[in-house]
């Protein structure tokens, strides 16, 4: 099934639609978390679906701004080689950015609702 290049962009804003309903859903769960006198095996789970959400909303997002970046890239004519070396060093750097953003939605939402 071949998706026309006019429905990307309904599919991607679905998608972070979906990840928006997740979020408060974590967000609900904590809440009920807490106001239950905070059980110990709750915790994991509640913190294992913030990591999966973090990573399913920051990942797609690394990797569309990767495929923006190369396509802009090529539409102005960057040097071959000089493509290559931006290619190879924005890399990494999305990595890391990505981990700190991720960190940062761990932060954030330990914040939310309580001690």
């Amino acid at each position: 099934m071949a998706v026309k290049s006019g429905k990307w962009s309904t599919l991607i804003k679905g998608y972070y639609v979906l990840m928006a309903v997740l979020v408060v859903g974590l967000v609900t769960a904590k809440q009920r978390w807490l106001e239950q006198g905070a059980a110990g095996t709750a915790a994991g789970w509640i913190f294992y679906g913030v990591v999966l959400v973090g990573v399913l909303i920051i990942v797609p997002a690394l990797v569309l701004l990767w495929l923006w970046l190369r396509r802009w890239m090529e539409r102005y004519g960057v040097e071959r080689q000089l493509r290559m070396i931006l290619l190879i060093v924005t890399v990494p750097m999305m990595l890391v950015i990505g981990y700190m953003l991720e960190l940062v939605f761990i932060m954030l939402f330990i914040g939310l609702g309580g001690s």
